[in-house]
């Protein structure tokens, strides 16, 4: 992924030459091209992948179990 900069301001990003590929390990995808890919509306910003997401669930996941195992601890 590389950053377009125009006016010496960045305006975008480009993934994969300009294509935004299935399996490309990206973790944002730019949202001027949600309707083109998805259907849906356009958004002014990056769009978080599901991989993104995931990632975000399994540290969730790890922290609550962090807690949990602290709060086993503090009971014996």
């Amino acid at each position: 992924m590389s950053l377009i900069i125009r006016n010496g301001e960045i305006s975008g990003f480009e993934c994969s030459g300009g294509y935004v590929l299935n399996g490309e390990g990206s973790l944002i995808y730019p949202g001027n091209h949600t309707r083109r890919y998805t259907g849906q509306p356009d958004v002014n910003g990056p769009v978080s992948s599901i991989r993104f997401e995931l990632l975000r669930e399994g540290i969730e996941d790890y922290e609550y179990i962090w807690m949990l195992k602290e709060s086993a601890l503090k009971s014996w």
